[in-house]
């Protein structure tokens, strides 16, 4: 096959097979006869070097731990779990997400993670296994549940259900929704969202749900042997909207 020509490229220099760069034939300084001698120009100046710190919004899982079987038909978590968590989540500028790998996820009533309260609601929303669920009954009364919840780093919760649980019937019904965490024991800590639920009929299981395993695995295996026997109890997975975050 015939070499191809070498092309020049915009700096000066010149591009030959396979993509290497060839010193350029320039202003040569001769007598007559003489031959060339051609003039090197200077080296380029280096590109910026691409920071890790360069504020992007990246979203990566990281696990955390004890879960409890509650009574009440969900999944019922002790916050007091250990594991990796929400200190080195703030320290990375990375939220927890539900899929298992990282990408970037935007938020319209999460708080600006600059801000204090923004701060604090996304380190509940990290480290927290249990979040109170509130919906309303058929006869108008609030019912609260504590459950397990998995945030996606944006504007949703996913909490995986027992299919008797009296709140599938009552978000059915009702989907408007409220959730808070517990405070600091003091009257402070306060994080109340509202929100919509919705069942999910066509949605992956505990089994299928990396996210969910990498946060709850070794509690799932310790109380219930894996996560097929897990699922085969909490089967019915609830995605809750949030549309807004108050507290103080």
């Amino acid at each position: 096959m015939a070499a191809q020509p070498a092309s020049a490229a915009p700096n000066g220099t010149a591009t030959g097979t396979g993509g290497r760069s060839v010193p350029p034939a320039v202003a040569t300084s001769r007598s007559a006869g003489a031959p060339e001698a051609p003039v090197v120009p200077a080296p380029a100046e280096p590109g910026p070097v691409p920071s890790a710190s360069n504020g992007s919004d990246w979203r990566a899982d990281h696990p955390v731990a004890s879960l409890v079987a509650s009574d009440a038909g969900g999944a019922l978590f002790n916050p007091s779990g250990h594991g990796q968590g929400g200190e080195h989540d703030r320290q990375m500028g990375f939220d927890r997400v539900a899929s298992g790998h990282a990408r970037p996820v935007t938020s319209e009533v999460i708080p600006d993670r600059a801000t204090a309260f923004g701060e604090r609601v996304r380190r509940r929303l990290t480290d927290e296994m249990t979040i109170w669920l509130t919906t309303v009954g058929r006869d108008g009364v609030p019912q609260p549940n504590p459950v397990g919840f998995l945030w996606d780093g944006g504007d949703s919760l996913l909490t995986y259900n027992q299919a008797k649980a009296k709140r599938l019937a009552n978000i059915r019904r009702q989907p408007l929704v409220s959730l808070h965490f517990d405070s600091d024991g003091g009257g402070g800590d306060i994080v109340v969202f509202t929100g919509t639920a919705e069942t999910l009929d066509d949605y992956p299981a505990v089994p299928d749900n990396s996210a969910w395993l990498e946060k709850y695995i070794e509690e799932i295996d310790a109380r219930f042997g894996d996560a097929v026997k897990f699922a085969e109890t909490y089967s019915v997975p609830v995605r809750i909207h949030l549309t807004r975050v108050r507290g103080f």
